[in-house]
């Protein structure tokens, strides 16, 4: 979906990843004229790994919340 939402939605990647500020600055600087979107279709995987991996630690914290 990150893809998706750099190469299609808007380059809305960012703001999928819960990043607003980021996304608006993305925007406003129009990608940094392109290169910043350039560099991030490189960056796109590591980026969605760090996010996946903050939502996998919240929901193993909430499972062991439930489970106490």
């Amino acid at each position: 979906m990150g893809y998706l939402f750099l190469l299609i939605i808007f380059s809305a990647h960012y703001a999928y990843n819960g990043k607003w500020g980021m996304q608006i600055l993305f925007w406003l600087t129009a990608g940094g004229l392109g290169v910043w979107w350039l560099i991030d279709i490189f960056r796109m995987s590591s980026i969605i790994k760090k996010y996946n991996d903050k939502q996998l630690a919240n929901a193993i914290i909430s499972v062991k919340a439930y489970s106490h």
